[in-house]
């Protein structure tokens, strides 16, 4: 099973997936802080726990709300 943050049975479920694009005014308007790598990171831990995930997490991307 290859990760993905956006696809999976849990998608929606507990999670609002917004793209940044759509929500980083939002974001800076409103003194958010965004914490979806951390919370990234802690779901693929899950899954490399659980073994159902394969591979490295992808690296952060250069973009990225400051």
């Amino acid at each position: 099973m290859s990760f993905s943050d956006v696809q999976g049975g849990w998608t929606g479920d507990r999670i609002d997936i917004r793209l940044m694009d759509d929500v980083a005014e939002e974001f800076q308007e409103g003194g958010w802080k965004d914490i979806s790598r951390q919370e990234v990171i802690t779901l693929y831990d899950i899954f490399v726990d659980e073994g159902d995930v394969e591979g490295d997490l992808p690296e952060e991307p250069k973009v990225s709300l400051e």
